[in-house]
């Protein structure tokens, strides 16, 4: 990939936390509409990448969306991202209906991608009106989804997306994944099942997190 087509690209990035260097030296590219995979085992540093990109974490090198350099503060404006249900506060007093609305405050309107209703990708409308404690791990999981996509994010950030879903809501899933590659939104999915992202029709390219690196997968 051309630095002129990447949407969002990460040069010479190093991360540290308590002076110790999670990721080191990192470059990557991706591209408007692609569907990238990243692997890695735990603590090999994917969430610090995730959190990295979503303006969490301070780096030393340059991140570029569109071809512009961002600060960290302004980078997570792009993004939309989708948690592990296990990192996700299940205890706060709040309805799915209000977890939408307060998401839909947040979107970015003028974004001609989402020409579809996200509510109505897993029908959740039997689920509007109970509060998140009382959904199951899929419910939960179809929730976070659709949260995500109510901002109207350019790049899509998942982590581990199909935890909890049986396989009717992973078609769903996948179907979803070719409408959102279809209007260019970039989709990047973070996991440790090396057979969920081969078993996504779309996926581009992909990365494994190793050695502090993020470098091309190669199968074995």
């Amino acid at each position: 990939m051309t630095e002129s087509t990447a949407l969002l690209e990460l040069k010479n990035v190093s991360v540290f936390f308590d002076k110790q260097k999670i990721l080191d030296d990192v470059e990557v590219s991706f591209a408007e509409g692609e569907l990238v995979g990243i692997l890695g085992i735990n603590g090999a540093g994917k969430t610090t990448l995730v959190k990295t990109l979503l303006g969490l974490m301070e780096y030393q090198g340059k991140i570029s969306f569109a071809q512009q350099p961002v600060a960290t503060a302004t980078i997570a404006h792009y993004f939309g991202y989708v948690p592990q249900v296990t990192n996700f506060e299940r205890n706060f007093p709040i309805t799915v209906s209000e977890i939408f609305e307060l998401e839909k405050k947040c979107a970015d309107f003028t974004n001609p991608a989402y020409n579809f209703s996200a509510e109505h990708i897993f029908d959740l409308h039997s689920l509007l009106a109970k509060k998140i404690s009382d959904l199951s791990g899929g419910q939960l999981q179809k929730v976070i989804i659709t949260r995500a996509l109510l901002s109207h994010p350019r790049i899509l950030v998942m982590d581990e997306p199909t935890n909890n879903l049986d396989r009717k809501s992973i078609k769903i899933f996948d179907e979803l994944l070719g409408k959102l590659h279809d209007q260019g939104v970039t989709v990047i999915i973070v996991t440790h099942n090396h057979d969920v992202l081969h078993s996504l029709e779309r996926l581009g390219r992909l990365f494994e997190v190793q050695d502090k690196k993020v470098i091309p997968h190669v199968d074995n």
